[in-house]
């Protein structure tokens, strides 16, 4: 199987509602361009700028088709009747992520993020590109082994 075939069934698989652009994958593999993003669309993925996750970023998190077919609003309200951040320095993905992937879970989803790799080093993204794929049958797992050609990884 082709490499640009097997990466499209994975994506497929993984990420609920997708359907891969067998041409735009052969471009994404053949020039070993990190641009993921582009090949999954708005639709699909979502870059967040946690500063102003619990605004629009939330609200942009939702709509990626994943969520929007499922039936499913993720929210972060409940975190700040409990904790609100201390300070300025405190890390916004350690303040979301938590809830989030516990809103997912009971689905089988999950959040997970684009990043490149430096060598074996994940190399993670200010604003990071979220999407949502399915947590079960190995799905984070086989997509990370195709992408690791391109440079990679999601985390």
């Amino acid at each position: 199987m082709k490499t640009e075939d097997a990466l499209a069934q994975a994506l497929e698989t993984s990420i609920p509602f997708f359907k891969a652009n067998r041409e735009d994958l052969a471009k994404m593999l053949g020039m070993r361009s990190q641009n993921l993003d582009e090949v999954l669309g708005d639709e699909f993925c979502t870059y967040v700028e946690w500063k102003e996750f619990d605004s629009w970023g939330i609200a942009s998190l939702n709509e990626t088709v994943p969520l929007a077919k499922n039936g499913l609003i993720l929210s972060v309200d409940e975190l700040y009747d409990d904790a609100m951040p201390e300070n300025d320095d405190e890390e916004p993905y350690e303040f979301f992520m938590p809830m989030l992937q516990a809103q997912l879970a009971p689905h089988k989803l999950q959040l997970v993020e684009i990043c490149s790799l430096d060598g074996s080093a994940i190399v993670a993204a200010e604003n990071p590109c979220l999407v949502c794929i399915r947590s079960t049958d190995g799905c984070l797992e086989k997509l990370n082994a195709l992408l690791q050609h391109v440079g990679l990884i999601l985390a």
